[in-house]
């Protein structure tokens, strides 16, 4: 299923704030060390009291795949965000990365929703354990490299990286849509 392996790729984002981002604002911004913290909390807070009413919103493939695109236009404004942090004074670091684990937690709320109407609505009612096995062996995957591709790409490649991990997801959004498009892919 071509949708699993876009899924997977997506999935990466779910370790933008736990690995590249921590790394990025100890050495490479005027940031105190405690705003690593901020951005999780951030992050915490607003999948708690938001993701039931937009995983509410997400309920069929066409829902599914208009979350995804919408998740990888998030991403391709909060990522560069990231990246921006480095120019800055530490209180303006501070708000920006705010901004930032906000836009970027909107996203997750969104890629989440769409991958959960997609994976469930694009197999066939027979296959649906298959369907699942495959939508997690891909997002496992993407979730056990990220770890050293975000770091290479962000953290060492600055804001260039930065910026071509939001374009990187912005181009996933709409895969997602043409995969999500019917139940035979």
């Amino acid at each position: 299923n071509a949708w699993a392996v876009v899924n997977g790729l997506m999935s990466v984002q779910y370790s933008v704030l736990l690995v590249p981002l921590p790394l990025w604002i100890v050495g490479h911004t005027h940031a105190p060390r405690w705003s690593v913290a901020c951005g999780l909390l951030i992050n915490t807070v607003i999948c708690v009291v938001f993701q039931v009413r937009v995983g509410r919103r997400v309920e069929t493939v066409a829902q599914g795949a208009a979350a995804y695109r919408t998740a990888g236009l998030l991403f391709l404004l909060s990522c560069p965000l990231f990246g921006l942090l480095g120019g800055l004074p530490g209180w303006g670091a501070v708000l920006l990365l705010a901004l930032g684990a906000a836009v970027h937690t909107v996203g997750e709320l969104w890629h989440a929703s769409g991958q959960f109407a997609l994976g469930y609505d694009l197999a066939p009612a027979h296959a649906q354990s298959q369907y699942q096995g495959m939508m997690f062996l891909w997002s496992s995957l993407g979730l056990s490299v990220s770890p050293g591709f975000l770091t290479l790409l962000c953290v060492d490649g600055g804001r260039a990286g930065w910026i071509a991990l939001g374009v990187f997801f912005a181009l996933l959004g709409p895969a997602g849509r043409r995969r999500g498009g019917s139940p035979s892919n």
